[in-house]
């Protein structure tokens, strides 16, 4: 997704996300959620990877919950506190890989890179339990990556882009449901499987 203010706007009153995946999007304001009223985020995990933006892939206004989520490989940083009300409760998440660093301190004016900074520095300390390391998502090798034998053709009907491999051996049903990068060049474009063929994604 590319637009202004993220994935999520919330001006009202505070939703809560369990087991959710946010992931390649490019938005100018918080990338995945532009905060301005409480959220709670639990549980989401790859809940916010590679999502590109100006000022955090969540862009904190008020406080937010944020626990047992996996954040990694967002630019700049994975949280950006964009006043001192903002303050989040951090628990029990992993950080990994971001740009520039984890997470921006609204009040105490800087950056906060690794779970160490962030459980024993974060003005005030809300934050606990928060750890650091690679979360190993799966990937097919490079030798697997195939090449597309017919151009990518887009049904505006139905928002779907058919990609075709002549010499996949892909099983029916198979990858329903997973991502997909289609084009090797451009690291942020993302899709969701939803029908395979033998040969068809």
């Amino acid at each position: 997704m590319w637009g202004e203010r993220g994935v999520v706007r919330v001006n009202g009153s505070g939703p809560t996300y369990q087991n959710c995946v946010f992931t390649g999007n490019r938005v100018f304001w918080g990338s995945a959620i532009y905060s301005a009223q409480d959220q709670v985020f639990v549980n989401c995990t790859a809940c916010f990877t590679w999502n590109e933006t100006q000022n955090g892939a969540l862009h904190v206004f008020s406080p937010l919950t944020i626990r047992n989520n996996i954040l990694a490989f967002n630019h700049p940083e994975a949280i950006r506190e964009m006043n001192e009300q903002a303050d989040p409760v951090l628990a029990n998440n992993l950080f990994h890989g971001q740009g520039v660093a984890d997470y921006f301190d609204f009040d105490g004016t800087h950056y906060l890179t690794g779970a160490s900074q962030i459980n024993v520095s974060t003005v005030p300390n809300n934050a606990s339990g928060n750890v650091d390391g690679d979360p190993l998502f799966a990937r097919c090798p490079v030798q697997d990556n195939g090449t597309w034998t017919t151009a990518p053709a887009y049904d505006r009907d139905c928002a779907r882009t058919k990609l075709v491999d002549d010499s996949a051996t892909f099983i029916p049903g198979e990858l329903k449901g997973c991502f997909l990068n289609p084009d090797n060049n451009d690291t942020w474009s993302y899709g969701t499987v939803s029908i395979v063929s033998s040969t068809t994604v």
